[in-house]
């Protein structure tokens, strides 16, 4: 029996092998006198004063179950679906209707642990970046305190859970979607080895942290929001791995975490991203730039923790799919012509510049692309506190340190 394929595919297939050769072809290999200025962290003072500000600040924790007309026990971490509003039709304003891409600002308020939970986990990594500079232990004291608040203290952690995370009102009181805003507390798991010298730094603190995240580690693998969200085949599922993979690693479980990256991360890849680099499901979105930065950070913390424990996570080629590198060339056709501001949203917290900034770190000494070397020289002038990603990405190796 003889096979037929439609004309129309085998010129697609030909198109597509071509659209990739040609875009693997263009890539130029950087000089290595280009990478040696990567990691200049130049003058830190700003840093250090917005750190020296927090130190009086009491520490945060979750507080919206107190206030939420749903009963929920103290501790549980409550947050709001940021794109549902109310409807306008609707005398009390329920269910809630969805506007894709725009912030509600009710999802920023105390009615939200979100904002609570982003400007801690700020508060940790800027903390720790000044000790690490400095030396300074009121910097680490205060990191520790408030871990200590956010994690371990009876009285304020919160519950290792998102049963109640993206809640829509009038429609549900948790979703699997909110699993997305853990993604936090990756940097928070970051900043650790920054502050473990300190004399601060005590057993119950190592313990407390790593108990939390061991019973956040089994709800992620075992609830049902969880599995679902494992699912996900956008930046969900990204970052789904990339909780997973790090906090594996923080409490020691580094067979499981090489495992979940050799047989669900390494699948992902041809399923997102096309053979000219785009990125499906992020560029449908009405912030198709935001999106594509944040899934593609995500992928670059999974490929350094791939590197770490031996494993490959490259998919097979296909002639439908393309890498990594694809991805952040193409990545950066698009942010030429784009002021940050445009795509910076003040009630969306996610920080795009700092973001991109630190993919472009990671992946021009990965790859040493030499159009990811001048894409740095240009955007980093326009990065909101750009020491950050400087300090995570020289001083520590993440992988090899959070278990230590």
């Amino acid at each position: 029996m003889h096979l037929r394929f439609p004309g129309y595919l085998i010129v697609l297939a030909v198109l597509s092998a071509c659209l990739s050769f040609c875009s693997e072809a263009d890539y130029t290999i950087a000089e290595p006198e280009a990478l040696y200025g990567l990691y200049e962290l130049g003058d830190t003072t700003n840093l250090l004063n917005r750190a020296s500000k927090i130190l009086s600040e009491p520490p945060l924790y979750p507080t919206a179950a107190l206030i939420s007309e749903t009963p929920f026990p103290r501790g549980t971490y409550v947050s709001l679906a940021c794109y549902w509003w109310p409807d306008s039709s609707s005398v009390d304003g329920l269910p809630y209707e969805r506007r894709d891409g725009e912030v509600n600002p009710e999802t920023r308020s105390e009615a939200s642990d979100l904002p609570a939970m982003i400007e801690m986990a700020k508060r940790v990594e800027l903390l720790s970046a000044a000790y690490s500079i400095t030396g300074d232990e009121s910097y680490a004291e205060q990191a520790i305190e408030q871990l200590y608040s956010w994690f371990i203290d009876k009285n304020s952690a919160m519950l290792p859970h998102l049963e109640h995370a993206q809640m829509i009102r009038g429609r549900d009181t948790g979703r699997s979607y909110g699993v997305i805003d853990i993604w936090w507390l990756v940097r928070v798991i970051h900043s650790v080895p920054l502050i473990r010298a300190s004399e601060n730094w005590l057993d119950d603190v190592e313990v407390g942290l790593k108990n939390w995240f061991t019973h956040y580690v089994n709800w992620l693998r075992n609830s049902e929001f969880g599995v679902l969200e494992m699912q996900s085949k956008n930046n969900h599922g990204t970052w789904y791995d990339v909780q997973l993979v790090t906090f594996s690693l923080f409490i020691g479980q580094e067979e499981f975490a090489a495992e979940h990256l050799e047989t669900v991360s390494k699948n992902r890849l041809n399923l997102q991203i096309a053979s000219t680099g785009r990125q499906r499901f992020e560029t449908r979105r009405p912030k198709p730039e935001h999106y594509s930065i944040y899934n593609l950070n995500g992928w670059m913390e999974l490929y350094g923790h791939a590197d770490y424990l031996g494993v490959d996570i490259n998919p097979s080629p296909r002639f439908w799919g393309g890498t990594i590198e694809d991805a952040i060339i193409y990545l950066i056709g698009l942010m030429r012509d784009i002021d940050f501001e445009d795509i910076l949203d003040p009630l969306d917290r996610t920080d795009s510049d700092r973001l991109y900034f630190d993919l472009l770190i990671k992946s021009a000494e990965r790859y040493q692309n030499q159009a990811i070397i001048d894409e740095i020289n240009r955007i980093k002038p326009q990065v909101r506190n750009p020491e950050l990603p400087i300090i995570r990405n020289k001083k520590t190796l993440p992988p090899a340190a959070l278990s230590n």
